[in-house]
Parts: C-alpha cells; sequence; structure tokens
C-alpha cells in the first residue's frame, strides 16, 4: 500500500471555520462515497457542509475552500 502524506500549510488570520472538520468530512465522503467527478462538486458540497454546521448558516467563501481542497484533489487524482 502506497503512503500518503498530506501537509497543509495555512497561512494568514486564524479561521473562524472548522477546517479540521472540514478534512475529516473530506476523508469520509471519498471513504464511503469516492471522489467526485470534479473538484467543484466537492467544493459545493463542502460549502453546504459548512452551512448546516453553523448556527446562521455562514459558510467560507468558495475560493477559500478551494484553497484548502486543491492539494488533497491534486494528490487524489
Amino acid at each position: 500500500m502506497k503512503k500518503i502524506m498530506i501537509f497543509c500549510a495555512v497561512t494568514g488570520s486564524a479561521s473562524s471555520y472548522d477546517s479540521d472538520g472540514m478534512y475529516m468530512m473530506i476523508i469520509h465522503r471519498v471513504h464511503e462515497q469516492g471522489l467526485p467527478s470534479t473538484q467543484s462538486e466537492l467544493v459545493a458540497e463542502l460549502q453546504d457542509w459548512f452551512g448546516e454546521g453553523s448556527q446562521n448558516g455562514e459558510a467560507p467563501d468558495e475560493s477559500t475552500i478551494r484553497r484548502r481542497v486543491r492539494p488533497i484533489w491534486r494528490k487524489l487524482r
């Protein structure tokens, strides 16, 4: 089995969103359903996930999620 290591560098101010939870959601989604067809589909699912988990329905903008997902997406595609 090939060992995959993923390193994510986060710069800037601390996020008020649950990034660790997002990574867990990605792992669970890929394990249960595989990768979606496109990165945009994954980003949309994550925006929904963030919105459902917040008290006021807020979610990070698409570009923020895409920036965090991009290295994972590239490694798994």
